[in-house]
């Protein structure tokens, strides 16, 4: 075969293949990490917002805050209503509810009989593509996850949604929305008994999101459950009728709160230690580090380690309903150390060995927020930098005297 001839076919299989890169770059899937444009390290320069809140009531200051967010006089804001058993009616109260309050709003009819479709129907990118927000409602979070990233893939609308919070648009999620919106999230979670899902990973910083913290809910078990098992690093537990917010990778806490911010340390003798938050209306924190502060205005009511440096035994507590979160801070205030077993309401053999210390850093703090849920005032503080450690052990192995008093 002459040289000419051999130029030739190298030249055909040049334009081959460059063709099949084409065709390849047109035709793969798109995943929201494909429409960044502009990075630091792996993390997406995002100029949006993201309001994440913890279920029940989405109040009026929640609303102005996602209004402001906007930075419009009148937000365009689309409904989205996928989770839901009604999407369609609920969908519509809420575009209503949004317009009494200033918003023009749209329901985005995506649900889980039509999600197949419209999911990628392109009237429908151009229509997120248009609007301020997006507010995903809550319900069931596994359909957005169905609907909106089947295989681990974004669809189309999906896409649009992080290509509106790339260029400076609100994505907001309540309850289920809002685990949705998360890395790792815990949508139901008792004891020892919970669940995880892969949601879409808004906040980039590989979180762990639970919502609807509140007396029923044992946020810190389940978080040392799941951060033992996955790859992040900050479990983030939001309390009813709260919202988080956060821009730029920081964070402020709408509402009473409480809301828990767990940062995994790593391992210790067997056993898992993280860094404890435990925040309230105004408080501040990133999701770079989750390093935490108390809005200004709290009163400081202790510091570092105190005067007297005993240590305090709780004996055996249940993980629910009683908020024994609470109960040690307050033990916390005038001690360095508490300790408490776990035992599960609901059955199982496993039990928790928890110590909760102070470090150099500690600040407690007395909040003026107060939100009272049975006998027990949830809102009670904002304590800072305390140190978790948190071992299993068996139910059999714990005192039987004290286990005996407790189940009585």
């Amino acid at each position: 075969m002459s040289a000419k001839s051999l130029a030739v076919i190298a030249v055909l299989v040049a334009i081959a293949l460059s063709c099949v890169i084409v065709l390849v770059t047109v035709l793969r899937p798109t995943r929201y990490g494909d429409v960044v444009t502009s990075t630091r390290g792996s993390i997406a320069v995002v100029e949006g917002s993201l309001i994440l809140h913890g279920g029940r009531y989405v109040t009026f200051e929640h609303l102005l805050v996602l209004f402001n967010a906007t930075r419009k006089e009148r937000p365009r804001i689309g409904v989205m209503p996928t989770a839901q058993d009604n999407p369609i009616e609920i969908g519509l109260a809420w575009v209503r509810y949004l317009e009494r309050h200033g918003a023009e709003a749209v329901l985005l009819n995506i649900t889980v009989d039509n999600c197949a479709w419209t999911s990628h129907d392109t009237n429908l990118v151009e229509l997120v593509r248009s609007l301020d927000a997006v507010f995903f409602l809550g319900g069931f979070p596994d359909r957005y996850v169905r609907c909106f990233l089947p295989n681990g893939v974004p669809t189309p609308v999906l896409s649009a949604v992080w290509e509106l919070y790339l260029r400076g648009g609100v994505v907001a999620g309540a309850s289920g929305g809002a685990v949705f919106l998360s890395d790792y999230s815990i949508p139901r979670g008792f004891d020892i008994v919970f669940e995880i899902i892969r949601g879409f990973g808004l906040p980039q910083y590989k979180l762990v999101v639970g919502v609807h913290y509140n007396l029923a809910y044992a946020a810190i078990i389940s978080f040392f459950e799941v951060l033992s098992r996955v790859p992040a690093t900050i479990g983030l537990a939001i309390g009813e009728d709260t919202a988080v917010v956060c821009r730029e990778g920081r964070c402020r806490v709408v509402g009473p709160g409480p809301v828990l911010l767990l940062v995994y340390e790593g391992i210790e003798n067997q056993s898992y230690v993280f860094t404890l938050n435990y925040l309230t209306g105004g408080d501040e924190f990133t999701l770079v580090d989750g390093d935490a502060e108390a809005s200004k205005g709290k009163t400081l009511i202790s510091k570092g380690f105190p005067p007297s440096g005993y240590s305090v035994d709780l004996g055996v507590t249940a993980t629910s309903p009683e908020d024994w979160v609470l109960r040690a801070i307050d033990a916390l205030v005038n001690s360095s150390r508490v300790q408490l077993r776990l035992v599960p309401l609901r059955g199982g053999t496993t039990a928790y060995l928890v110590e909760l210390s102070r470090t150099p850093e500690t600040a407690i703090y007395e909040t003026r927020v107060a939100v009272r849920r049975g006998a027990i005032n949830i809102t009670k503080y904002t304590a800072l930098r305390l140190r978790v450690v948190i071992s299993r052990t068996s139910v059999h192995e714990l005192n039987l005297g004290e286990l005996y008093k407790f189940l009585r």
